[in-house]
């Protein structure tokens, strides 16, 4: 069984939109009006990076063949994974380096382009998730599904929107089922969206794009990136963020991360001291009917062991505990 269009659109999850061109699916998990936003930034390749994208389904196939090609997104991380998990358990992945991945590789070249991989499903029917990397762009050129009498999408109902910086992005887990954004939305059984930047602060014109996709639910954790911005550009930008998405979404609930622990949190910013940012956000979130604040600072071990970098972006291990502990959190709401 040679997937259609639709079927691929079917059993995608975290896409706003799919293309075909030249041969190829393309994912796109930002809209094209968000797109446009970031037209003329920095940051423009990201938006094309295939964070929190999926397929996830139930078939009796035998095997599954993928071919595509990945392409650059995030410039000074050329490394990706791609995994393939049968019933829970991860049975194979593409992936352009050797071993495991750490800090002496985050910034090396790798290669990028085409690949055509095939993973044996064994019998009967099983649940395949594939899920893209975080960091290359992928496209796919054909997915086929050997031996397969049927196919059915599993697609959550609800969907939840992640807005945030690289640390949202899934900056600098190895494999992208391991972010804190995909462990979210697995355990809370919910569609994820990913719409983080690596290197981003609070953009109000990009809440302001609503999107078609109405989310049910809505993480927002940005901060670590402000502490760079005046006071009063934070103050201004971050209050309008969350007043943009509340009145595009009035009925989704809406969670205000407060920045986690970093190594040098103590250190004097233009902004004000770490924790001034994280009162900021305490404060809109009072101030709006769906804003809840969530205190993120304790979400890592205040450890650099649970970070790549040893600073900033978690281990696969940090982002875990991340993960937990943001659940922990916020589960009630989802009951």
């Amino acid at each position: 069984m040679k997937l259609s269009y639709e079927q691929i659109k079917e059993v995608t999850c975290g896409a706003e939109r799919i293309g075909f061109e030249d041969g190829e699916y393309r994912f796109f998990r930002f809209n094209d009006r968000e797109i446009e936003f970031y037209k003329t930034s920095e940051f423009y390749t990201k938006v094309y990076a295939t964070s929190d994208v999926e397929m996830s389904f139930e078939t009796d196939a035998a095997a599954l063949l993928l071919k595509g090609t990945a392409r650059v997104a995030v410039s000074y991380r050329t490394w990706y994974t791609l995994e393939v998990f049968s019933d829970g358990e991860r049975i194979g992945t593409i992936q352009n380096f050797d071993g495991e991945m750490n800090f002496d590789k985050l910034f090396a070249e790798f290669p990028l382009g085409e690949f055509d991989a095939r993973f044996n499903l064994g019998e009967g029917k099983k649940k395949v998730r594939i899920v893209f990397p975080q960091f290359a762009s992928l496209a796919l050129s054909d997915v086929e599904l050997i031996g397969a009498t049927y196919l059915k999408p599993l697609k959550p109902e609800k969907k939840m929107f992640f807005y945030g910086d690289s640390i949202t992005h899934g900056y600098d887990a190895q494999y992208p089922s391991n972010k804190y954004t995909a462990l979210v939305a697995h355990a809370l059984g919910v569609e994820g969206y990913n719409k983080a930047i690596g290197g981003e602060v609070f953009q109000p014109a990009l809440a302001a794009v609503k999107s078609e996709n109405e989310p049910d639910f809505i993480s927002v954790a940005y901060g670590t990136n402000d502490c760079g911005s005046t006071r009063a550009v934070f103050l201004e930008n971050s209050r309008a963020f969350y007043e943009n998405l509340s009145r595009n979404y009035p009925n989704a609930k809406i969670f205000a991360l407060s920045p986690i622990w970093r190594a040098n949190y103590s250190d004097k910013q233009t902004v004000g001291d770490f924790f001034d940012v994280e009162e900021q956000i305490k404060k809109i979130a009072a101030s709006l009917p769906n804003v809840i604040f969530v205190p993120g600072f304790d979400f890592v071990p205040h450890d650099t062991k649970y970070f790549y970098d040893g600073h900033l972006h978690p281990s696969d291990e940090g982002f875990e505990i991340y993960a937990e502990n943001l659940v922990k959190a916020i589960k009630k709401y989802f009951d």
